[in-house]
């Protein structure tokens, strides 16, 4: 008999933000269902020179509480200014604490590794839950010691939502109407909408409504950057059309790029490098410049 023998490199990290990250090699053969870990351990000198501070914004997990209860979130202090950088390696939220940005990723009720309850808090809630979390935590006292509240942005893709606490916000690839979405995309992702939703969009067609931002459009105050692909098969461009138009009939800020070639989430480099400048940007017309002028 032959004995099928492999070996899978795996990485993981704690629940907590600031925890290292760990790298392990599980090993299994055909003839054994018990699979063996082995921790690989760094080959790294102990004697190499310590990593320069400044360059990099160490994580600091936060737990936000406002109005009796817990919004966990990790937050970024804006790094050195002074660091030149590498321009092919900095891209995302890094180049925005180069720019003294501070940056803070909220883990919204339905984030993983803070219990079930939190976890049960957006079944049903999407939409709702996670837009409020957001916005208590930008209000929570504990942030206002950190950042300047009234010159905050609000950025996501796919599924995200803005509101007229933050000075400036940053749709990619967006959702606009949910009816539509529901029509359109595959069934793994209708399964996870119908479960977020608390329905189908036939047994509750006024909520598919009223968290589609399509509708609400001309209400969008917050100057809006909309990044979109142009060859985005799950949210195609025509979902990006009626949140554009919406907020030029009513005369408001939106700024659009449609990228050829792209699909849900930047692939190209050139296109990563693209859409961060245009938000960097965004922000620095919106938030800075303004606010310097006034």
């Amino acid at each position: 008999m032959s004995v099928v023998s492999r070996t899978i490199l795996l990485s993981s990290r704690d629940c907590e933000a600031n925890a290292p990250r760990r790298s392990y090699a599980l090993h299994s053969t055909a003839s054994s269902f018990k699979p063996k870990f082995e921790e690989l351990k760094s080959t790294a000198s102990t004697s190499a020179a310590p990593f320069p501070e400044g360059i990099i914004s160490l994580p600091k997990p936060l737990e936000l509480k406002l109005d009796g209860k817990i919004v966990y979130a990790v937050y970024y202090s804006p790094t050195n200014p002074a660091y030149a950088g590498d321009p092919e390696f900095e891209l995302g939220e890094a180049v925005f604490h180069k720019q003294r940005y501070a940056w803070l990723d909220v883990n919204y009720g339905g984030s993983s590794c803070y219990g079930r309850a939190y976890v049960e808090r957006l079944k049903g809630n999407w939409g709702i839950t996670d837009v409020k979390d957001c916005i208590d935590a930008v209000e929570s006292p504990e942030l206002s010691l950190l950042i300047d509240a009234k010159r905050t942005a609000i950025r996501g893709g796919s599924a995200g939502k803005q509101e007229e606490i933050f000075a400036s916000a940053t749709s990619s690839y967006g959702i606009s109407n949910m009816e539509v979405f529901a029509d359109d995309t595959h069934k793994f992702e209708l399964k996870y909408v119908i479960k977020l939703f608390g329905g189908t969009k036939e047994e509750i067609p006024d909520v598919y409504h009223d968290r589609s931002p399509e509708y609400f459009s001309a209400n969008i105050k917050t100057p809006l950057l909309v990044l979109q692909g142009n060859d985005d098969e799950i949210v195609p461009p025509v979902q990006a059309w009626p949140i554009i138009n919406g907020i030029l009939k009513t005369k408001g800020h939106v700024e659009a790029h449609f990228f050829d070639g792209e699909q849900h989430g930047w692939r190209r480099s050139e296109t990563m490098k693209k859409a961060i400048e245009f938000e960097r940007e965004w922000y620095e017309k919106m938030m800075v410049r303004t606010t310097i002028s006034n």
